[in-house]
């Protein structure tokens, strides 16, 4: 298979300046103190927003950041999907290794993943080799029950290839799953979304799992996180019933989940350290009251931000501003325009809405329906960038576009 170079294009719209000229019409700034070293150093928050030319003719979606080869470089693994008469005919897995600098090539797969349409699919490193390996789902057109009982696992050769291990079915189709270490045996264990509910396959060793265990009994469920909330060093869940339009949060206990939370109106969640506190903190986005942002006091959540009504969108933390405070970047719907808002983290405390200091109205107009956000250092800068999955005005296909972060210090 051919290597394809994929090059990142600036578009017409641009935010800030990157030339070192320290004022122009569109700069963005915004100051900030840090307490770092006792010494108070101000910031300027400058972003630029590109599109990325993946060089696919398909939709780029379910998009994973990670680093395959381990050169501390964000890669990315994505689904291209191609649709016609607005269904999905053809859904093919891909992974993007990036040079350093945002600039990304394909890797030959050698075909692996061009054989079978691709449902789902994760990345763990299941064999503990230091490298992140990859488990599909397939979907088949002669008959998708087979196809989606099946989880198919790929170990990654150090970056350069992906390799076929070996295929597991399970008893119920698959509707999602995600790979997790859930008893901090460090092994990867399988959370599987069936019609049965929430089921957990701990990992016995390489790729070798047990039977199945009950977590949550109901599959209305949707924004799964597996992540440690509470500081146990277990992974805890949170999700999103759609049943009762309840957002909760579950601790881990020893491989079972207790109910800690319940939100009303609320359908997603994204967490961080939003004080450097060592506590998870959560910004929740809906519609209810309980929407907003909230931090971990002493092992309880309260309630610190209001946040407006979404019903569509998504949310991520990124440090735009180099303060190591994480602003909220939330996108949503409005008046059949998609939007980009960012929710200034003063003090870990206190946040505003940033109206004038980061871009007029500080909204970033784009294109329509973007709803997917991911925070990863894109240019190998160690500044936090944004990627933004978006569907173009026909809504037959997305485009990936970047944030990129170019904040500098102002001595």
């Amino acid at each position: 298979m051919k290597r394809i170079i994929v090059v990142v294009a600036i578009m017409a719209i641009i935010f800030g300046c990157e030339k070192d000229d320290p004022k122009t019409e569109n700069d963005n700034t915004d100051n900030k103190s840090s307490n770092s070293n006792n010494k108070s150093v101000k910031y300027k928050a400058n972003l630029v927003l590109k599109d990325i030319d993946l060089a696919i003719t398909g939709s780029p979606e379910d998009i994973i950041v990670t680093d395959i080869d381990n050169d501390k470089d964000s890669d990315i693994i994505m689904i291209e999907r191609k649709r016609k008469n607005f269904l999905f005919t053809n859904n093919t897995l891909i992974v993007f290794k990036n040079s350093g600098n945002g600039s990304f090539t394909k890797v030959d797969m050698n075909d692996n993943f061009t054989k079978f349409n691709i449902h789902n699919y994760d990345v763990a490193d299941y064999n503990n080799d230091g490298y992140k390996d990859l488990v599909i789902q397939k979907r088949q057109s002669g008959s998708i029950a087979e196809g989606q009982q099946a989880l198919i696992f790929y170990k990654n050769n150090a970056g350069r290839s992906f390799e076929y291990d070996v295929t597991i079915k399970f008893k119920d189709v698959v509707n999602c799953f995600w790979m997790n270490d859930f008893n901090n045996d460090n092994k990867q264990d399988i959370v599987i979304l069936s019609k049965r509910g929430l089921q957990l396959y701990k990992c016995k060793e390489n790729a070798n799992y047990g039977s199945a265990e009950l977590l949550i009994n109901t599959d209305k469920v949707s924004d799964i996180r597996i992540l440690d909330i509470n500081g146990d060093k277990l992974p805890d869940m949170s999700l999103y019933n759609f049943s009762d339009r309840k957002y909760y949060i579950y601790a881990n206990d020893k491989g079972k989940l207790n109910k800690l939370y319940s939100f009303a109106g609320v359908y997603k969640a994204c967490y961080s350290d939003i004080d450097n506190d060592g506590s998870i903190d959560v910004a929740l986005i809906g519609d209810g009251a309980d929407r907003g942002i909230y931090k971990q006091v002493k092992g309880k959540i309260i309630k610190i931000f209001d946040l407006p009504v979404m019903e569509n969108g998504g949310a991520e933390w990124c440090d735009i501003n180099g303060d190591n405070r994480a602003e909220l970047i939330t996108s949503f719907c409005k008046d059949f325009m998609h939007y980009v808002r960012i929710y200034d983290n003063k003090n870990g405390d206190t946040f505003q809405d940033n109206k004038q200091t980061l871009f007029p109205d500080n909204k970033i107009p784009l294109k329509h329906g973007n709803d997917f956000i991911v925070v990863s250092d894109i240019n190998g800068d160690k500044k936090e960038d944004i990627l933004i999955s978006a569907y173009t005005k026909s809504n037959v296909k997305r485009t990936l576009s970047a944030i990129i972060n170019k904040y500098t210090k102002i001595e």
